[in-house]
């Protein structure tokens, strides 16, 4: 899962820039570009990030997924149904 890559399309979906973030989160800069690098997020940054992105962490978790987190035998349904799932959820 790449947390970091979805909260970033989620951010830059909305037009907001890291500096924002950051500071919605009170947070430094770097420590935020830290989480989008996807080195390092906490549950709690995730709750937060969730609320200040005015999305569900549902939504994040599924937008963090990549194909190799999915089973093989689910593949052909995520393959067709995860582009236009983000684009509804957006």
């Amino acid at each position: 899962m790449n947390y970091g890559k979805a909260i970033k399309e989620i951010r830059e979906s909305k037009d907001l820039r890291t500096t924002f973030l950051a500071l919605e989160l009170g947070i430094s800069l770097n420590d935020y570009k830290v989480i989008e690098s996807n080195k390092k997020i906490s549950k709690e940054d995730l709750k937060n990030i969730a609320l200040v992105l005015d999305v569900p962490e549902s939504f994040i978790n599924f937008y963090a997924l990549e194909k190799e987190d999915i089973k093989e035998d689910k593949l052909k349904l995520y393959n067709a149904i995860s582009d236009k799932l983000k684009d509804l959820m957006i």
